[in-house]
């Protein structure tokens, strides 16, 4: 199957904005507590409405048929990135 290995760096990122692209990236789940009730809020990530994974920091693979919206995701924060093409069976 074609997948694109996605490298990228949050270095020259502030917190702030690298916290946001993490959260884009991989999803997150919040809990509060007001009042004695309970809230929850939880938001998918890019990997898993896509299909991708990571593979390590810094590092995913994405479906080829993806790789325009991540791209994309990764250039309006300003992460520098390398794409490389792959080919290799879903694990």
């Amino acid at each position: 199957q074609p997948l694109r290995l996605v490298s990228y760096q949050t270095r020259e990122l502030n917190p702030r904005r690298r916290a946001k692209l993490l959260r884009s990236i991989d999803g997150y789940r919040t809990v509060k507590r007001v009042n004695g009730k309970r809230y929850v809020v939880e938001r998918k990530g890019f990997l898993e409405e896509q299909g991708g994974w990571r593979v390590g920091r810094g590092a995913v693979v994405i479906p080829e048929e993806r790789i325009e919206a991540f791209d994309e995701l990764l250039r309006r924060y300003g992460a520098k990135r390398h794409i490389i093409a792959i080919w290799c069976q879903r694990p």
